[in-house]
């Protein structure tokens, strides 16, 4: 291997930034084993639909408010060619008054808007908070991403620590005090990321001595409007199984899907984890000899704890659900599983499209998630009226399947990089029929359950041993040379 204590040193580093931004995502995830039995106590599936919607309504208003310019200030930043500083006060001067103009028009007219998502006027007022934090929201992030941009690991994880602490202590106070539940949800994160937004505008000194650019504002539009397009199309297939539910059949199954995502952030945060220096990553290293090697190795370590992960979820999923939600979420037993592979698919799709960001030609990455869109879409009217929520289940798994493999080719042809992808496929294959196997398997069987579940975590590491797909000998030869 080229370069080996090269890329070994590089890990080292590597592991010891990620070690602290995974604060920021572990938090949150421990956090979520206390919001989902607490959600779910206090919403039943119908009312989750409900906010279903609307976190699909501030999911939207997010993207139109930040205008996806993370990426093209982590660009910036990284070319070393202007001022963090004048980065860092346009890219917050206009999203404070581009988000600020949206949201308040938005506001006034959120009778309309409850009319046309819930055909009553009763969520008007949840629908004006959701729009009051998505304002608050767009930029507390846009703060921390500068942060992020900048290297600044520690006042990053400050940040997304503090508010995930109180976002959480918020949550329980206003959900148990309040007697609208749904308009309790939005106050909690309206409080916490207004708070938020005030520490970290003290904090950020650089920020506040720069000044603004119309040049770099063109720069960030130019980078950045191929990934917001990117951007609303993942919106758009992340919510429409959510919509068309609520619409084609009920809030109950529309609930259900989107506590099942919720559900799946559990497992999803160990990629949250891995994209917090996956740019950084790509745009620092891509020129230099040893790129293919670091990004095989690192990719490799990545998926096989990500799978591993995601099969003990689906092998156990009974248990989990069993624990967390009551009797009226137990329709998670079907779909749970599938809805986590999908999620993998959408998370190899983001990985395989390192050839893209490193070559700029990021407008391909809205065109393959597009055409998962168009997909996913048509198969939601194929299969949802037939199967219901597992339709809208199987209908998202295949759009994302389709977007990996679309990716992947353009990616390659752009710049190549020679990925373990056989390696990666039979590793899906092994959890498609373990989890299908166990799903399928009688809980009176003569061994008991537990024992064959078990032993099938025990093969498949057994097999990411065998396939080398984790890098072990980086962390033994890491630890020597300490």
């Amino acid at each position: 291997m080229p370069g080996e204590k090269g890329i070994n040193n590089f890990f080292n580093q590597y592991f010891k930034q990620l070690g602290i931004y995974s604060i920021t995502i572990i938090l949150p995830a421990v956090l979520q084993l206390g919001y989902i039995p607490l959600f779910a106590h206090y919403f039943p599936p119908a009312e989750y639909g409900v906010i279903g919607l609307l976190l699909m309504t501030h999911g939207l208003l997010l993207l139109l408010f930040h205008c996806g310019f993370s990426y093209g200030a982590i660009k910036l930043i990284q070319d070393k060619q202007r001022p963090v500083g004048d980065i860092g006060f346009t890219l917050l001067l206009f999203i404070t008054l581009w988000s600020g103009g949206l949201s308040a028009g938005f506001y006034f007219i959120a009778d309309l808007g409850s009319a046309w998502l819930f055909h009553s006027d009763r969520f008007r007022q949840a629908l004006q908070w959701t729009i009051v934090f998505s304002f608050l929201a767009a930029l507390f992030q846009m703060q921390q991403e500068l942060w992020r941009a900048e290297s600044r690991v520690r006042a990053y994880t400050f940040g997304k620590v503090i508010y995930a602490l109180g976002a959480f202590a918020l949550s329980v106070v206003f959900l148990v005090l309040s007697e609208n539940k749904i308009e309790g949800f939005w106050l909690a994160r309206v409080v916490a990321a207004g708070g938020m937004v005030i520490l970290n505008g003290i904090m950020s000194r650089q920020v506040q001595r720069g000044t603004f650019s119309r040049e770099i504002l063109a720069s960030l539009w130019k980078y950045s409007f191929p990934l917001f397009a990117s951007g609303l199309c993942v919106w758009l297939l992340s919510y429409v199984d959510v919509f068309m539910l609520a619409r084609l059949v009920n809030l109950d199954q529309s609930g259900l899907y989107k506590m099942a995502d919720e559900l799946g952030l559990l497992v999803f945060a160990l990629y949250l984890i891995f994209e917090k220096s996956w740019p950084q990553f790509i745009f620092s290293q891509w020129r230099e000899a040893d790129f293919e090697a670091k990004t095989n190795n690192l990719v490799n370590f990545f998926l096989s704890v990500y799978l591993l992960a995601s099969l003990f979820f689906a092998l156990f999923c009974p248990e989990i659900i069993g624990y967390l939600m009551p009797a009226s979420y137990q329709g998670l037993l079907t779909i749970l599983p599938i809805s986590i592979l999908g999620s993998f698919f959408y998370v190899l799709s983001q990985i395989f499209s390192a050839g893209i960001l490193v070559t700029s030609k990021t407008y391909f990455i809205p065109l393959g998630t597009i055409l998962a869109v168009i997909i996913n879409i048509f198969l939601n009217f194929v299969l949802i009226p037939s199967y219901n929520i597992l339709g809208a289940v199987i209908a998202s798994l295949l759009a994302n399947l389709v977007m990996v493999l679309f990716i992947l080719i353009i990616a390659q042809h752009l710049h190549k990089i020679r990925y373990a992808l056989g390696k990666t496929s039979l590793l899906v294959s092994l959890y498609i029929i373990f989890f299908g196997f166990a799903w399928g398997l009688n809980e009176t069987a003569p061994i008991p359950f537990i024992v064959i579940r078990l032993s099938m975590l025990a093969v498949f590491i057994w097999v990411v041993d065998q396939l080398g797909m984790f890098p072990f000998y980086i962390f033994r030869k890491s630890t020597r040379a300490v």
